[in-house]
């Protein structure tokens, strides 16, 4: 059955009508690692992968209606909307984060990226490198 059109996660985003599906509060009392490899796609940060940290952290100890999964959306940080360079400069920030997301789509992209256990978590620089994104089938 078809399901109601709503206007893309992208489209909420550049208007500012972006509303999170659930949110998460890390606290942070050091360095821990955050845990999510993301990237970016159409100038909004999208989850990869939920690596060792603070996320997965996270994962273990709540509901999945709240996990975080790949492809979903990072749509809000410490109260900030916006595009990925801002909520990046959220991120980057000492302190602890309350974090916003969209449920993302299932698609196949969405499985998880096999990462060397030595890599660095998800740079800032990385950020800029997305795939492109495929046309979808009519």
């Amino acid at each position: 059955q078809p399901r109601t059109s709503q206007p893309s996660v992208a489209a909420q985003m550049s208007s500012g009508d972006v509303q999170a599906d659930y949110h998460v509060i890390f606290v942070r009392s050091g360095n821990e690692k955050l845990g999510l490899d993301i990237s970016a796609k159409d100038g909004m940060l999208v989850v990869r992968d939920v690596q060792q940290g603070l996320a997965e952290d996270w994962n273990r100890q709540n509901e999945p209606d709240v996990q975080i999964r790949p492809q979903d959306v990072m749509v809000e940080v410490n109260g900030v909307q916006g595009g990925a360079a801002a909520l990046m400069e959220q991120c980057k920030k000492g302190g602890d984060l309350r974090i916003g997301f969209r449920r993302g789509e299932v698609t196949p992209e969405a499985a998880p990226k096999a990462t060397p256990e030595a890599a660095p978590e998800a740079a800032p620089e990385a950020a800029g490198e997305a795939a492109p994104e495929a046309a979808p089938e009519a």
